[in-house]
């Protein structure tokens, strides 16, 4: 009665006979009012409350539920982030074979532990996940190209752009359907091997000094194709033209900057883009609770950013300590190189980047002391033919 409710625009009746089911611990009551005031859909937002709904049905063992409670957790959107507590609930939802829970740890074990990480992608492959059925794909194209134009082609057929471009990309290849295995037993033998999992450290990569005057680095083959592909879909749907900062720190459109951004915030959850996000983050000389929300950016044929700096015009409210203060570095990471033009300038350095998909790009925007250094001044030179897709981090001095 409730969801019929809803579905009239009849939200407060809706809500209340949805409450009375809650109060009897049916789960799927649980969960739509949790999804109600995470999302603030017809009633006041308030993840704080949302979250002990998604805990209660968690509690019950509610795979889906144990999964948002995983995304809140780690994000640290209704509660203290806490991750030990968010792998928790993202193993045990995994364990029931959760699409998305083992999507998240296809994700964050591509570099740790491949071989797990291929399994819970392939178990969220054939329950049907489009995002799964991508990235399954791209790791198995060196090995299998037939079966990886077999899931590219399952994805692309749920509208999956990435995953249509690369199935039409191979058209000199036959698809070839495996034959779908026994999957409880594989449920089961990777559930015993998670059941220990705690979430893979961040390694200290080596950074390659590009220039000493402004501390400019890059790290090769940061990011893998599924990683890269992988940002690239969940920012698509959030795409927007592109605004800039100017002088007086006000924020607008302008032609200065072309192109289209997506800020992947806490609205945005998810537990693979969230841990990607730390990733990024774990390249600068902050913790990550001075790291921005990320934003993905695409520029199309003849777009670009013209010369500018990422600092924020000093002593302006967005400087301001509540807000972080000043941004001093800038962590970029290319999604892909499949375009011509497009490169990072810094014309002060003279110092030109070519991008490189998986690279990332590490730059100081300020002095020591946090004032701007107009050196670190840079352009997004115009995309001659194709689009350009990156990653951009911005970190503040100080937590936001």
């Amino acid at each position: 009665l409730g969801n019929h409710l809803l579905k009239q625009g009849l939200v407060k009746a809706g809500f209340g006979w949805l409450h009375k089911a809650a109060e009897q611990d049916f789960v799927r009551a649980l969960d739509m009012l949790g999804v109600l005031l995470l999302t603030g859909n017809g009633v006041q937002q308030n993840p704080d409350m949302a979250i002990q709904y998604f805990r209660r049905a968690a509690m019950i063992g509610d795979a889906q539920a144990l999964y948002r409670c995983a995304e809140m957790i780690f994000s640290g959107v209704g509660s203290v982030a806490d991750t030990a507590v968010a792998m928790d609930c993202l193993v045990t939802s995994a364990q029931q074979g959760y699409p998305f829970a083992l999507r998240a740890l296809g994700i964050m074990l591509q570099h740790d532990a491949k071989d797990l990480a291929l399994t819970a992608l392939q178990l969220a492959s054939y329950a049907g996940d489009a995002l799964s059925q991508h990235s399954y794909a791209l790791m198995l194209l060196s090995s299998n190209p037939a079966q990886a134009k077999f899931w590219f082609g399952q994805a692309a057929d749920q509208g999956l752009f990435q995953a249509i471009r690369r199935y039409q990309a191979m058209a000199d290849v036959e698809a070839e359907q495996p034959d779908e295995p026994e999957l409880a037993p594989i449920l089961r033998d990777f559930a015993n091997q998670i059941s220990e999992l705690t979430a893979p450290s961040f390694v200290k990569h080596a950074i390659d000094t590009l220039s000493e005057e402004v501390k400019v680095g890059q790290v090769a083959d940061f990011f893998n194709s599924v990683e890269c592909d992988y940002l690239i879909h969940t920012a698509g749907p959030y795409l927007q033209p592109a605004r800039v900062v100017s002088e007086d720190a006000a924020i607008s459109h302008h032609g200065h900057r072309t192109g289209e951004t997506a800020a992947l915030g806490n609205k945005h959850l998810d537990f693979g883009q969230a841990w990607l996000q730390q990733r990024i983050a774990s390249l600068s000389d902050h913790p990550h609770a001075h790291a921005e929300p990320l934003a993905v950016i695409r520029y199309q044929s003849g777009e670009e950013y013209k010369l500018h700096g990422d600092y924020l015009p000093e002593n302006s409210a967005l400087t301001a300590a509540d807000f972080g203060g000043q941004r001093v570095q800038t962590v970029l990471v290319y999604l892909n190189d499949d375009f011509v033009g497009g490169a990072t300038h810094f014309p002060h350095l003279q110092l030109s980047v070519q991008p490189k998909a998986g690279y990332a790009l590490i730059f100081s925007n300020t002095d020591s002391d946090h004032t701007p250094n107009t050196r670190s001044l840079h352009a997004g030179t115009p995309v001659e033919s194709g689009e350009k897709w990156l990653a951009s981090k911005w970190i503040r001095a100080l937590p936001i």
